[in-house]
C-alpha cells in the first residue's frame, strides 16, 4: 500500500456489491495502479462472486491472517517498504444486509442468516497481489449431476457468529516470496487440511520442505520451483506426491488418469512448460457436434478461481508436461495398478459366472476397441465412507451385510464397472450404472495384490486376509449408483 496509515481506511460497513461505485472504490484501494495480472486475478476472483449472486458483503478490518503473517514474517519485513502485518477479509453474501446491520448499538449476529454465507476473500496489503487467502462457494455448474469437484468445507466466525462455506481454496502468488508451484502446494496443502484433517501448513513450511535454495539461483525473490522440488514440499506435508510424467504417456492416457483422482476427491496438479495449476474438478458434456467431452476447472493463480480449461491439449498455459498427485500417506498402491488388477481379476471371475457375468466379461474384454457398453470407473477412499455409502447404493441385504462386516485398511480403490448410456444421463444425480466393482486394499504389495472383496450380477465374494482364503455368496443384484456420486463427510467431522 502507499502507507500503513492508509491501510486502515479501507472501506467498511455493509458493503453493496451490486452498486458500480462500491465496486469501482474497493478496485481502486485494493489494486492501485499496477499490471494487468494482479487486475486480472482480483477481476477474476470477484466475477466468481458476483457469479454466486453475491449480493452484499461485510468487511472485517485488521483481521490477522496466519498465511499473510506467515509471508510477511518471511519476506515483507525485510523489505525497505513498509507493509502492514495484518489483512482485511471481505464476507460476502447473497441476501441483502439490512441499512442498520453495523449499528453499533444492535449485534451484528441478528442481521446474518447463515445460509446466505457465500465465503470470504483475505485481502492482502500488497497492491500488486491483494488476493489472499480465499474460500468462495462451489459455482452453481459444478453441482450439477454431470460434475464431479474436490470441496471441502471452511467454518469462520464473524461478530461472534460460525459461519461455513463449501468450496475449493484459492490464493493468488505474489510474485516473490509465493510463486505458481508454491501456491499449488498451498491450495492442496489446504484442501487436505479442512477435507482430510492434517496439519495446516504456512507458507514458510511450504518454502521450507521446497528446499528452494537447493537449485541454481538465489531463494528470495522466489523464481518458483521444479517438479522435484514440487514433490518435495509435498512430501515433507505429509503428502507424497505421485508424478506422471505427460511427455512418455500416451495421450489417450491422461485423461483417465486426472478423472481418477477427481473422483477420488483429490487435487491434480498440473505443470507446464511456464506455469502450474491445481486442478480441482471435472464435468462431462456434449460439444456442438455431439460428441461427448471432458471440461477440467482449475485453480489458477494467474487467472482466478474456478477457471474452466475446454482444451487441455492446446492450453494457453502453455504444454501440459507433468501431473503431480499428492496423497494421503497411506496410499501405496497406484489407481492405474489397481485398475489393471481389478480388470484383470473381474474378468477371470465372471467368465466362471452366469450368463450375465460372462456377457460383462466379455464387454470388459472389448474395452478399448471402441465397441464395449461398459467402462472403469476407479476412486481411492476411506474404507469408513464406502461403508457408510452402502445405504445409498440400495444393495440386497445379503451383500449389505457382507461389505459391513468385511475388516478393511484406512484406505481402499474401488474399481467399477459402469454402463456408459447410464453413467453419462445428464438430469440424474446418481445414476444406477454399477454393474460390478472390485475393492482393493490400498496400501498392498504391488506385486502381490489382492482383491479383498468384488460384486457382479449373481453375487459377492470376499478374501478373508487371515485365513487366506474366499467366502462366495450367490445372490442376484441390480445396478447401483457409482461411490463417485455419493456424498462423502469430512474426516474431521468423523473423529
Amino acid at each position: 500500500m502507499r502507507g500503513l496509515a492508509a491501510w486502515d481506511r479501507v472501506p467498511s460497513g455493509a458493503l453493496d456489491l451490486t452498486d458500480a461505485e462500491t465496486e469501482k472504490q474497493l478496485r481502486i484501494f485494493y489494486t492501485g495502479i499496477s499490471d494487468q495480472v494482479p487486475r486480472r486475478v482480483y477481476d477474476a476472483t470477484f466475477r466468481q462472486a458476483i457469479a454466486l449472486r453475491a449480493h452484499s458483503a461485510i468487511m472485517e478490518p485488521r483481521y490477522i491472517d496466519a498465511d499473510w503473517r506467515s509471508e510477511h514474517g518471511q519476506f515483507y519485513s525485510t523489505t525497505y517498504r513498509r507493509y502492514p502485518s495484518v489483512a482485511h477479509r471481505l464476507h460476502l453474501f447473497s441476501g441483502e444486509l439490512p441499512a442498520a446491520a453495523l449499528h453499533e448499538d444492535k449485534p451484528i449476529a441478528r442481521a446474518l442468516k447463515r445460509e446466505t454465507y457465500l465465503g470470504y476473500i483475505v485481502l492482502r496489503p500488497v497492491q500488486a497481489a491483494p488476493i489472499g487467502r480465499t474460500m468462495l462457494a462451489v459455482p452453481p455448474r459444478l453441482r450439477s449431476p454431470r460434475a464431479v469437484v474436490c470441496q471441502a468445507d471452511d467454518q469462520v466466525n464473524l461478530f461472534g457468529m460460525d459461519l461455513r462455506v463449501s468450496g475449493m481454496p484459492f490464493l493468488s502468488q505474489d510474485g516473490q516470496y509465493m510463486r505458481c508451484a508454491q501456491v499449488c502446494a498451498w491450495i492442496t496443502a489446504y484442501y487436505h487440511h479442512l477435507r482430510f484433517g492434517s496439519p495446516r501448513a504456512l507458507p514458510e513450511l511450504i518454502a521450507t520442505h521446497a528446499g528452494v535454495a537447493s537449485d541454481l539461483g538465489r531463494p528470495l525473490p522466489s523464481p518458483g520451483l521444479s517438479v522435484r522440488q514440487v514433490t518435495d514440499a509435498m512430501l515433507g506435508l505429509g503428502l507424497p506426491g505421485e508424478v506422471y510424467d505427460l511427455r512418455q504417456r500416451d495421450r489417450a492416457s491422461v485423461v483417465p488418469f486426472i478423472c481418477r483422482y477427481l473422483n477420488s476427491r483429490l487435487p491434480v496438479t498440473v505443470i507446464t512448460s511456464r506455469h502450474a495449476f491445481v486442478l480441482i474438478g471435472y464435468e462431462r458434456y456434449v460439444d456442438r457436434d455431439g460428441i461427448r467431452r471432458i471440461r477440467f476447472w482449475r485453480q489458477d493463480d494467474e487467472a482466478g478461481p474456478y477457471q474452466a480449461v475446454d482444451n487441455w491439449g492446446s492450453d494457453p498455459s502453455g504444454t501440459w508436461q507433468h501431473l503431480v498427485v499428492p496423497l494421503p500417506p497411506k496410499v501405496y498402491l497406484t489407481g492405474e495398478h489397481a485398475e489393471l488388477i481389478a480388470k484383470k481379476h473381474l474378468i477371470s471371475r465372471l467368465k466362471k459366472g452366469t450368463g450375465d457375468d460372462q456377457m460383462l466379461a466379455s464387454e470388459l474384454v472389448k474395452m478399448g476397441t471402441g465397441e464395449s457398453s461398459v467402462a472403469l470407473r476407479s476412486s481411492v477412499m476411506l474404507s469408513n465412507d464406502f461403508k457408510r455409502g452402502i445405504e445409498h447404493r440400495r444393495f440386497p441385504d445379503a451383500i449389505t451385510a457382507r461389505y459391513l462386516n468385511l475388516p478393511m485398511p484406512r484406505y481402499i480403490w474401488v474399481v467399477e464397472v459402469t454402463d456408459r448410456s447410464a453413467r453419462d444421463q445428464d438430469d440424474v444425480a446418481a445414476p444406477d450404472c454399477v454393474l460390478a466393482e472390485a475393492v482393493l486394499d490400498a496400501t498392498d504389495h504391488t506385486n502381490d495384490t489382492k482383491v479383498l472383496a468384488w460384486r457382479c450380477p449373481s453375487g459377492i465374494t470376499r478374501w478373508l486376509a487371515d485365513q487366506d482364503s474366499e467366502s462366495h455368496h450367490l445372490v442376484s443384484s441390480e445396478a447401483t449408483p457409482s461411490v463417485v456420486d455419493i456424498p462423502r463427510a469430512p474426516v474431521h467431522e468423523l473423529r
